[in-house]
């Protein structure tokens, strides 16, 4: 973990109502820490469940899949971190996976800085807008009419 974000973190659980000796509270550093695990874990976790799902569902991708990483890999060894930079397919499923299900399908909401006119709709300066990832991934205008495969 960043030592800086640790700081912070740190920084943000601190009693300060005795300021001469400020005394770190662990409960809400422990709560904090174990969101971040948590989170984490969730967030792989979802990756992996949805990849092996559309890889059940589109043979012909995973038998590519399965070939390219035969041919860089072998049959002999597990795939190492030194691995992922020759296959290129497993990157582009991998991103593929994220656009249809992005890990965080609601962006963190944003505030207008000024009046804007975007696809015929007024957004008013100090409107929060929350952008929809998951609906843009799924765009057919964006990604063609295939945009859900």
């Amino acid at each position: 973990m960043n030592k800086l974000l640790m700081l912070s973190i740190m920084h943000q659980t601190i009693d300060l109502k005795n300021e001469q000796n400020p005394v770190i509270d662990r409960s809400p550093m422990k709560a904090i820490l174990l969101d971040m695990i948590a989170a984490g874990i969730d967030t792989s976790a979802s990756l992996i469940e949805w990849a092996l799902s559309e890889l059940l569902r589109n043979p012909r991708i995973m038998k590519k899949l399965q070939d390219e990483i035969q041919n860089e890999i072998g049959h002999m060894r597990m795939v190492e971190e030194k691995d992922l930079k020759n296959l290129s397919y497993l990157d582009m499923v991998v991103d593929e996976i994220l656009r249809l299900y992005p890990v965080g399908p609601l962006l963190i909401p944003r505030e207008c800085r000024e009046n804007i006119i975007i696809d015929g709709y007024f957004i008013k300066e100090k409107t929060r807008v929350i952008v929809n990832a998951w609906a843009i991934g799924r765009d057919h205008d964006v990604w063609s009419q295939n945009a859900e495969e």
